[in-house]
């Protein structure tokens, strides 16, 4: 039987129930901004926009939010998947990395890290949202400096407020990692050589929801790894299930809950039990 050593996984729809990126614009910005950012995905999902595209257009309507709202929204508005806290422990426990690979951006998963612990999450491979003094992109806060202010929000109480944290802004401005669907398996590949020299993709398991995870779930599966569609869609649905048939490939294909409210991660654990 083979070991799977590391997780792959997407965020949202996967790990948490909605679309991070859009909802937060719904909460915090504005009905207007929130419809753009909806019909901007829309035509992702229909083709007519890349992801590069998608988030030319959707930075800016971020534009203004500040980092308390950016860190609240994981606390006030933000659902977990079900099984998602027994998911990370059974992770954490069989001393297996989770790695987040999605286009969620980097402020929301150091929200998510502080307050289950630093230990449920090895890093992430997602996109990063500026933030900068008032908002100006001249005034930028460095990457690292940022998830230090959101881990100390939650560490050290008295800092809640401070108003530094509304006067950090999000500047517009986006640092793209993840647009493209191969762009997942391509990285995870640079992110395994500089971390875990020794395991290779076909130890390698990836969970994801929609076609926007085709490509690495494909990747993964035909390099002898294990793909593994959870709170799958329909075209997801149709894709795996044709990538299933494939006589060829060599690495293990599963649908696991369809979309709906009573997907549960304890299902995935289920299933990864078999390769731990």
């Amino acid at each position: 039987m083979k070991k799977i050593k590391i997780i792959s996984s997407d965020l949202n729809g996967t790990l948490v129930v909605q679309h991070t990126m859009s909802d937060i614009i719904r909460h915090y910005i504005g009905d207007k901004q929130y419809q753009k950012a909806k019909d901007t995905f829309r035509s992702r999902l229909e083709g007519r926009l890349s992801m590069a595209d998608v988030f030319k257009i959707l930075g800016p309507l971020t534009r203004g939010l500040t980092l308390r709202q950016a860190i609240d929204y994981t606390i006030e508005h933000m659902t977990y998947i079900n099984g998602f806290h027994e998911f990370l422990n059974f992770l954490n426990k069989k001393n297996i990395p989770l790695i987040i690979n999605s286009t969620v951006y980097s402020v929301t998963l150091y929200a998510i890290e502080a307050q289950v612990g630093p230990d449920k999450f090895y890093g992430c491979i997602c996109n990063r949202l500026k933030f900068g003094i008032d908002g100006k992109p001249e005034k930028e806060i460095p990457e690292t400096e940022l998830k230090e202010y959101v881990h100390e929000y939650f560490m050290v109480g008295g800092l809640r407020t401070d108003r530094l944290y509304d006067d950090i802004r999000a500047t517009g401005d986006m640092e793209l990692i993840v647009s493209r669907e191969e762009d997942k398996t391509a990285h995870l590949i640079d992110y395994l050589n500089k971390h875990f020299p020794d395991i290779k993709l076909h130890e390698t398991a990836h969970i994801g929801d929609t076609m926007g995870d085709s490509r690495i779930l494909h990747d993964i599966a035909e390099s002898g790894g294990v793909a593994i569609g959870f709170n799958y869609n329909q075209r997801l649905k149709d894709y795996l299930e044709h990538l299933r048939d494939d006589s060829l490939m060599p690495g293990e294909v599963f649908l696991i809950d369809p979309k709906g409210d009573d997907s549960d991660l304890r299902n995935v654990i289920d299933i990864l039990r078999k390769f731990t």
